[in-house]
């Protein structure tokens, strides 16, 4: 597939690719040069914020609603592994 280089370097992705890769305006894409080729990878970016600063924010919330059992994460991927599991149980 061919596509053409636009001004100040802007490249427009066919809407077929944005269908299939399911990206819409505002996802971004990690860009490397591979040998002389340009890779596009769709990616989600998170803030630069750390766990441990999620889990200080979470242990206040916790103290201010009284929820002492609530539960806490090592890592954003157990956060984010719990968030599809629960949407997925939320479909059935």
């Amino acid at each position: 597939m061919i596509v053409d280089l636009k001004a100040k370097g802007v490249l427009a992705l066919p809407k077929e690719v944005l269908k299939e890769l399911k990206l819409s305006n505002g996802d971004s894409l990690e860009l490397r040069i591979v040998d002389g080729v340009i890779q596009l990878t769709p990616v989600i970016v998170c803030p630069k914020t750390t766990v441990k600063e999620l889990n200080d924010k979470l242990s206040k919330l916790k103290k201010s609603v009284g929820k002492e059992n609530a539960e806490t994460f090592e890592a954003v991927d157990a956060v984010m592994v719990k968030m599809q599991e629960k949407k997925t149980a939320k479909k059935k």
